[in-house]
């Protein structure tokens, strides 16, 4: 098999949003576990000894529920393959919230705060809330995770969050930004 790289995944790598199990099922028959997917390039990076960052909008967060319960999700998939994320202080590997104890003033993180309006091109989505992680970094080697530098956006609730959708002249993107700092551990001898 040719070595999969980022010129030769798929054209609108996790272009498809949505969190019905056929949105979840074509991101990952199409995306990470086909031929040249993600999967495949993250298993052979792993099984030659490299570091490994991945940073993607995946459109898929870690609760987002598998096609059937014979497969996995997204995140489940990737977290198995890479092996560690920046969020896993939120979520474990099944993509259960973890964090419940931590705050009990605010949910979970979101990486996306929109409602599509009026003009959206995705009609069925008007109206739509979208509050969830979707971003990710993933990660894998002799790295560690250090730190959020740009803190996770948490809200007391999905309520509370609409006073602040996005975009907005502070954020201008319909993303909040994912800043983090790995630590490189070095080769143990």
């Amino acid at each position: 098999m040719k070595p999969a790289t980022p010129d030769t995944w798929p054209l609108g790598l996790f272009n498809r949003s949505g969190e019905e199990p056929k949105d979840e099922e074509e991101r990952l028959s199409s995306e990470l576990l086909c031929e040249g997917g993600l999967i495949p390039a993250i298993n052979e990076l792993r099984g030659a000894g490299e570091n490994l960052v991945v940073c993607m909008d995946a459109n898929s967060h870690p609760e987002t529920k598998a096609p059937d319960e014979r497969k996995a999700s997204c995140w489940q998939e990737l977290h198995r393959a890479a092996g560690a994320s920046v969020w896993d202080d939120f979520y474990n590997e099944n993509g259960d919230y973890i964090a419940h104890g931590k705050r009990k003033d605010v949910e979970h993180p979101v990486t996306t705060n929109k409602v599509r309006g009026p003009q959206s091109a995705q009609a069925k989505k008007i109206g739509l809330h979208a509050y969830s992680v979707i971003d990710h970094v993933f990660y894998a080697g002799n790295l560690q995770f250090h730190e959020h530098v740009h803190q996770p956006v948490q809200y007391p609730s999905a309520k509370d969050a609409l006073q602040e959708v996005l975009p907005s002249l502070r954020d201008p993107s319909d993303h909040y930004p994912v800043i983090v700092d790995l630590k490189w551990q070095g080769a143990s001898t």
